[in-house]
């Protein structure tokens, strides 16, 4: 056959293209942590060319590429890896982690900051740091997990606040709580104060009305969900927290809950179950030596008296009731958290949801929260990003009598080991006539009867955008607020508990709500100019909370069946209760200015000015300033041989 001058083109082409296809190799393989786990989401692309794939939900991706090319494998959080393909068809491999990238960005207040360069006390706690602990609050993660901060268990009741001390103890007769700042809404960590909680000044168990049921102070962050953690970096000296002005006295707590990341999307689910039990009981008498105990009293105090006839013979008793062995329980805590991230070109977005299920260690107490939480954020325009973070939460508690006089714990220290649970026929015993001991009350008996339940309805969300207004200026406009609901129901029944009991039930039936809304905008201005780095950022946010509540108690109820006020019989009276109401308001302008020269030495200043409506006219402004400032000697020529020292400053 002959050739034409136009087939000559035709064939070299096609002899072109057969070279390519030849040289080109499909790549397939697993992507997994050190661990072995799949890594979702990573990326990845064939260097210096176009093709790039993400690993799916089980860590597989598969790939075209030059047989004598190079893959790479990047992701958030891990070291990027390249690997050269060398004519192979099943490449995987395993990423590791990088702690100095999840380290390197520090949240400081309005603002990031290499940790580098951070010339303030700030501890970080990462959501790696934190992902295997079994704990329903978020405060109590930071147990043991940032030097400088003490966090101490007020009670055992599931759902209790803890203590959070930075800074030691400021006041003697104030909160020494931090200041909570959840994805940029401040939250009070008083868990008494009105502004957080909506409860009265006077203890947030609304003991104005005391029928020493005693609802134990609950977490002011409960709402918030351990698994949607990111990051809290907790600010802990003056130069750090002056930034938050009056508020940040007692330190600063930053909450950043997750977000999604560009890829394909990832599903989550967790479960577990736990059980937590007293650890000690203290020594008290069994009923052998309590009854040797009752007739050598008897022998001092009364010599010739007749001894009590059930005592007479103490070795020929049993053990009795140990009351402590009665109250306490192996309580079990069970969990399930699901949660599904990802992103697309310009949007990103996290959505969580979660169920815990605690048991007291104490009978008659337990703890329930569900929680939802939804984080988006879009690039509408290359110079406008759009977000919002909405978080709400329900807690149902039932609380065990805590009071100091009739609570159930000090109440099994009291009780005798002479009187037994329950009678023959079923009821709950108590002391016999006589008996000398009209104080003790069964403590089976009043946590299993009484009722003492308090719902929380929390409701929180932060609304932002940032607008690129030059080459290093942006601004970003951000409102956003709280919202908490709280009823509380306190019934204890007409009961006959052998001497003891209740003569009339009652019923005290509380409720209580707050608002607050938090308004800011930042103008921020980031320049390198040679070896001058210059960060200057100028603020402005306004607070306003309001709070209110109610309390009513009704007396004398024929039917312990049907606790309800409307429903009480013609012995009941209606105590008279409390209500009270709230507002106030903060309104503060700040600005920081952080320098650095050539990566060696970096000073920071920072001023605040709040005006509060807790002072009168003239005497509303207080105004918080500070300096800080750093050598990095791990930069100077003279630190370049010591390879033992990497940072030091």
């Amino acid at each position: 056959w002959k050739v034409g001058q136009r087939s000559v083109p035709l064939m070299l082409f096609l002899l072109l293209c057969s070279n390519i296809i030849i040289a080109q190799t499909k790549v397939e393989g697993v992507v997994s942590d050190i661990s072995g786990l799949p890594l979702p989401g990573v990326t990845v692309s064939v260097v210096g060319g176009k093709n790039v794939v993400t690993t799916d939900i089980d860590g597989q991706y598969s790939i075209d590429a030059p047989a004598t090319g190079t893959l790479s494998y990047s992701f958030m959080g891990f070291i990027t890896q390249n690997v050269a393909i060398g004519g192979r068809s099943k490449i995987s491999l395993s990423l590791k982690e990088s702690v100095e990238d999840l380290n390197e960005v520090v949240v400081i207040g309005y603002g990031t900051q290499k940790r580098s360069d951070i010339t303030s006390a700030i501890s970080s706690v990462r959501a790696k740091d934190i992902e295997n602990l079994r704990q329903v609050s978020v405060d109590q993660m930071l147990q043991g997990k940032a030097a400088g901060v003490t966090v101490t268990n007020n009670s055992g009741q599931p759902g209790s606040n803890v203590s959070v001390k930075i800074r030691g103890i400021s006041s003697l007769g104030g909160s020494n709580e931090p200041l909570y700042v959840v994805d940029g809404v401040p939250i009070s960590g008083d868990a008494t104060s009105r502004s957080t909680s909506g409860k009265p000044l006077v203890g947030n168990d609304f003991s104005e009305s005391s029928t020493q049921t005693g609802n134990s102070s609950v977490s002011p962050i409960a709402f918030l969900n351990p698994n949607d953690i990111e990051s809290m970096d907790i600010l802990k000296d003056a130069s750090a927290t002056a930034i938050y002005g009056s508020r940040g006295a007692n330190g600063v707590v930053i909450i950043t809950t997750k977000s999604g990341k560009k890829g394909i999307g990832k599903f989550s689910y967790d479960v577990s179950y736990s059980i937590q039990q007293q650890s000690n009981l203290i020594d008290v008498l069994d009923l052998q030596g309590y009854a040797r105990l009752q007739n050598g009293l008897m022998e001092a105090f009364f010599p010739g008296r007749d001894k009590d006839p059930k005592f007479a013979s103490p070795e020929l008793l049993g053990k009795g009731t140990n009351w402590q062995k009665e109250i306490y329980r192996v309580a079990g805590m069970k969990s399930h958290q699901l949660s599904f991230s990802g992103g697309t070109e310009g949007v990103n977005y996290y959505v969580s949801g979660g169920y815990v299920d605690q048991e007291g260690t104490v009978i008659g107490s337990d703890y329930k929260k569900y929680t939802f939480r939804t984080n988006v954020d879009a690039k509408v325009k290359p110079w406008l990003k759009i977000g919002a973070y909405i978080n709400a939460g329900i807690t149902n508690e039932n609380i065990t009598l805590n009071g100091s006089q009739n609570g159930i714990v000090s109440t099994s220290l009291l009780a005798t080991p002479d009187v037994v649970v329950r009678n023959p026929d079923g009821t709950f015993a108590g002391p016999p006539p006589n008996d000398g001991a009209i104080y003790f009350t069964n403590p089976i008996a009043a946590a299993l009867s009484n009722t003492n339940e308090l719902v929380r309805k929390n409701f929180s969300g932060n609304f932002f955008s940032e607008v690129k207004l030059l080459k290093g200026l942006e601004y970003r406009f951000e409102i956003g607020g709280y919202a908490e609901f709280t009823k509380t129901k306190e019934f204890r029944p007409k009961v006959n508990w052998g001497q003891a009991g209740n003569p009339l039930a009652s019923l005290t039936s509380r409720t209580g709500e707050n608002y607050s809304l938090n308004i800011k905008n930042l103008l921020t201005y980031k320049t390198d100019i040679g070896k001058h780095n210059i960060y200057v950022m100028a603020g402005q946010e306004a607070n306003e909370s309001n709070w209110e509540g109610l309390s009513v108690t009704g007396v004398g109820f024929f039917d312990n069946e049907l606790p309800e006020l409307p429903v009480a019989g013609e012995l009941q009276k209606v105590e008279p209760g409390f209500a009270y109401n709230g507002r106030q308001t903060l309104y503060s302008v700040f600005g920081k200015l952080i320098y650095d020269f050539d990566n060696r030495y970096s000073i920071s200043a920072s001023m605040r000015g709040d005006s509060s409506s807790k002072f009168a006219e003239g005497n509303k402004w207080g105004y918080f300033p500070a300096v800080s400032g750093s050598w990095k000697l791990s930069s100077e020529s003279f630190m370049e041989n010591v390879t033992a020292i990497t940072n030091i400053k």
